[in-house]
């Protein structure tokens, strides 16, 4: 038998032994997905925000976020918005990250824009 023939013998079996590890992967990113779209919203009409910039500071105490503020852009109604945990100290207000698949023209707020929301805008509506 000719070394190539032998190696393409065994080409199927080492792709059997990924089987399970396809199916598990495949399993992960399913549930990523699920999790994902339980922490978003739509944006029902489009807005004016204004942008929020974590910076990180670190004092001796111990590390921290500074909050720097950009000039407003233009939130395009449709588009999902993705809750984020803390809010900040800003009572009343949820973080969220601005996910749009289009390419931001000027003085609208580009993919992964952070910005503050009020709380009661920030329900979920995922069907």
């Amino acid at each position: 038998m000719i070394p190539e023939q032998r190696e393409a013998r065994r080409l199927p079996v080492k792709c059997h032994n990924l089987l399970p590890y396809l199916l598990l992967l495949t399993c992960l990113l399913t549930g990523g997905q699920n999790r994902a779209r339980a922490d978003s919203l739509t944006l029902p009409s489009s807005r004016w925000v204004t942008p929020v910039k974590l910076t990180p500071v670190t004092d001796r105490k111990d590390p921290g976020v500074r909050l720097e503020y950009g000039p407003p852009c233009l939130a395009e109604a449709g588009n999902r918005l993705r809750k984020l945990v803390h809010n900040f100290g800003r009572r009343g207000f949820v973080l969220v990250q601005y996910k749009t698949p289009y390419r931001a023209r000027e003085g609208h707020c580009p993919n992964g824009t952070l910005f503050f929301l009020p709380q009661k805008e920030a329900t979920n509506d995922t069907p």
